[in-house]
């Protein structure tokens, strides 16, 4: 795995129970990639301060700063939703979103 984007992640929520040196995130990037896709490899996460369910994830503990490259607040839902939580539905259809996992993906190819 080259690419690894969250969005709305809600992966925080099942952590509060655990001793911070306890959690492990999955292994990333992938082990078999070559040294010039190992080097563009990025964990991106996306998340709304409005989506109830979405979190940064590198505030969970160590392992998860080191894995996840950037935690990105972005705005998604226009209008109607930005400002509270029907935002969780709207990241696939935001620009906020799509335009920069696109630019991303663009990278890897």
């Amino acid at each position: 795995v080259a690419g690894f984007i969250t969005f709305g992640c809600n992966i925080p929520l099942f952590t509060f129970a655990y001793d911070p040196k306890d959690i492990k995130p999955i292994k990333f990037p992938g082990r078999k990639l070559s040294p010039a896709l190992k080097a563009k490899a990025r964990w991106l996460n996306f998340f709304d301060s409005d989506d109830v369910l979405a979190y940064p994830l590198k505030p969970i503990c160590q392992a998860y700063r080191k894995v996840v490259d950037r935690d990105i607040e972005i705005n998604v839902g226009g209008i109607f939703a930005n400002w509270n939580p029907a935002a969780h539905t709207r990241y696939w259809t935001d620009r906020d979103f799509v335009k920069p996992v696109g630019r991303f993906i663009n990278t890897l190819l």
